[in-house]
């Protein structure tokens, strides 16, 4: 059960499905932020980050991919999860904190502010 969100979440465009960020389940002795897809209207929840802290930030307007923030080896970067890529991918490598990403209309991009500059890159999708 989630009892611990944080305010990173969103509802798809279509409305069937939050993506929520949460701190109620102990990882390795931490309570560190993960993402959790939870259908509306429903309970059950599936976690989507192996490890924390992770942080959603938006989905895709198809609603297939998510974009979140996450530290990983004492570095934040932008991240995405899509089930066809077989789970998550680095979006974003720059020294720093890369945070904040969001969908171009087409989705075609994510945007993303670094600690120095304004990035775009492709999601993938």
């Amino acid at each position: 059960m989630l009892t611990r969100i944080n305010n990173d979440h969103g509802v798809t465009a279509d409305g069937k499905s939050w993506a929520i960020s949460d701190q109620s389940q102990t990882v390795n002795g931490q309570r560190s932020s993960l993402i959790y897809v939870v259908p509306v209207g429903g309970t059950d929840a599936r976690r989507v980050t192996d490890r924390g802290p992770s942080y959603f930030h938006g989905w895709s307007p198809d609603g297939k991919t998510l974009a979140y923030c996450a530290q990983r080896d004492g570095n934040f970067d932008v991240h995405g999860f899509r089930r066809r890529w077989g789970g998550r991918r680095r979006l974003t490598t720059a020294t720093g904190k890369d945070d904040g990403p969001e969908y171009s209309p087409g989705r075609e991009h994510t945007s993303t502010s670094t600690r120095n500059e304004a990035a775009r890159c492709r999601s993938g999708g």
